[in-house]
């Protein structure tokens, strides 16, 4: 499958910006590296009076549009401090695709998911004032399109990708979440698996990203642009014993909950360096014990299964393709989103290859998995993995 650039432009905001002030990254937007987070919208095109030309012009003045409000995202990042030169725009991409949407959601090839993005995703950028969007049109030759987005993680955390495109040990844990259960199930699987490689058990720490918005005082609105999620750590120790769901999941909930107002406030302000390079600090003492470290991040609250241009809603949502390697998401880094079907998550996951090797052909695990599933079909698993 080929995909062909046809043309590139730069789409800047609709009304006028120069009275915006730079926008002043906060502690965490500069202390986070300049990568870019992926995002793939699949539509087909059932309205057969609807051009690929109108097509491509709404979305550039749905974008346009969009810039007002959001401004920083049209701008260029300076000294690390702020942003600024909000009239340099977004690029935009067009490109054609040699082949049929359809044909491609029968079986998603994961290693092409990468053409239709404008960018590689999660590798840090040389140049650090690289655009905080880019934007990819992806028209298939049936007039399906895969809208390929690029957010750059300098501002922007999955809240705000939203925001734009939408305009105790063995205590028992009752009601445990979707979430919850299914982080408790691929940690367990993982370590069982890491077990089943080296001989023997050593400990194994799970990241999980926080939404901090509601957590800030004032209460933040979801609106709000920049990287306001922090890592939530559950440590486990296996040692010999039978590694129990619910325990896992007590201890996902525990480290959340730690996450509380108390300590957003001593990781903010003008004393929150103390806080934030205590935090670092320990997660270095941590790293001494050598241990298996995987990184979740759910994306289920997240609403692009709605995201509606004008022609409908997303028939299917990609996220990336093959991990570059030494990229962040190289080794063992799962998200969790919903598909728009009741009782179905897709877990992308990105695992060392001799664990994902195990955990292909784990009974237990593919009892309620399928692997690189076709997305047009409905199906009545609990978890799909890509």
């Amino acid at each position: 499958m080929e995909v062909a650039v046809i043309s590139v432009e730069s789409i800047r905001p609709c009304l006028p910006v120069f009275h915006q002030k730079p926008f002043k990254l906060c502690l965490l937007d500069q202390l986070t590296p300049t990568t870019y987070s992926p995002l793939i919208l699949f539509y087909p095109m059932n309205d057969a009076h609807l051009r690929t030309t109108q097509v491509s012009t709404q979305l550039k003045w749905s974008l346009s549009k969009t810039l007002t409000p959001f401004y920083p995202l049209s701008g260029r990042v300076k000294d690390n401090f702020i942003i600024s030169n909000f009239y340099e725009g977004v690029p935009y991409i067009e490109a054609r695709v040699n082949g049929h949407l359809s044909d491609f959601l029968q079986h998603p090839q994961m290693d092409l998911l990468n053409r239709f993005l404008p960018c590689q995703p999660f590798c840090q950028q040389p140049d650090p004032t690289v655009a905080q969007l880019v934007v990819q049109v992806n028209i298939f030759d049936c007039g399906g399109i895969a809208l390929g987005m690029c957010f750059s993680h300098k501002i922007n955390d999955g809240i705000t990708g939203t925001t734009l495109t939408a305009n105790g040990k063995s205590e028992l844990i009752h009601n445990p979440t979707r979430v919850e259960a299914l982080s408790a199930f691929i940690w367990r699987s993982a370590m069982k698996a890491c077990r089943s490689i080296s001989g023997s058990s050593r400990p194994s720490v799970l990241s999980q990203a926080v939404n901090i918005r509601r957590l800030m005082k004032p209460r933040l609105s979801r609106y709000s642009i920049g990287n306001l999620v922090w890592s939530a750590i559950a440590r486990y120790n296996p040692e010999e014993t039978e590694i129990e769901i619910q325990e896992l999941v007590a201890l996902l909930r525990d480290g959340v909950t730690r996450i509380n107002s108390e300590y957003i406030k001593a990781i903010s302000g003008d004393e929150g360096s103390t806080g934030i390079f205590d935090h670092l600090n320990k997660l270095s003492e941590m790293s001494s014990e050598n241990p298996d470290v995987f990184s979740f991040f759910s994306w289920h609250t997240f609403d692009f299964n709605d995201i509606d241009f004008g022609w409908g809603k997303p028939i299917w949502v990609g996220i990336f393709g093959e991990a570059s390697r030494n990229s962040p998401c190289d080794s063992n880094f799962i998200i969790l989103k919903d598909i728009g079907r009741k009782n179905e998550i897709e877990a992308w996951m990105t695992l060392d290859e001799n664990i994902m090797a195990i955990l292909e052909h784990d009974p237990e695990f593919l009892a309620i998995a399928a692997l690189n599933p076709n997305t047009m079909m409905e199906q009545n698993k609990v978890l799909q993995y890509i």
